[in-house]
């Protein structure tokens, strides 16, 4: 996965990465995210979107607008919603406490419903 991260920084553009914690070790997670979010070695913005169900990855570092939650309805419709914009979140808040506390929208709570 190296290869393609270097070229996404080098290059710029956008790199999409499901579930990204799938196979890495979390030390290794974050420093892909931070590689991302530091001028120095992401000169040309690019951009890193990934899907992740590890509450860790939006405890620090991220900032609300830049974590967005899918939530599907009772009628299986899927719909995407910014942090930022949900009412009540403060920025010196801990999002992963804050997504346990459902504040982002119902979590899984059975194995089976």
């Amino acid at each position: 996965i190296l290869p393609i991260i270097f070229d996404a920084l080098e290059n710029g553009g956008v790199l999409i990465i499901d579930e990204i914690e799938n196979g890495l070790h979390p030390a290794v997670v974050k420093q892909i995210i931070d590689l991302f979010l530091c001028e120095n070695t992401n000169p040309l913005n690019a951009q890193l979107i990934c899907t992740s169900h590890s509450r860790e990855l939006i405890e620090t570092g991220v900032r609300r607008d830049q974590v967005w939650t899918v939530n599907k309805s009772p009628q299986g419709v899927s719909s995407l919603k910014r942090v930022s914009t949900i009412p009540g979140m403060r920025a010196y808040e801990n999002n992963g406490h804050k997504y346990l506390e459902t504040a982002f929208g119902k979590i899984p709570t059975t194995l089976f419903t």
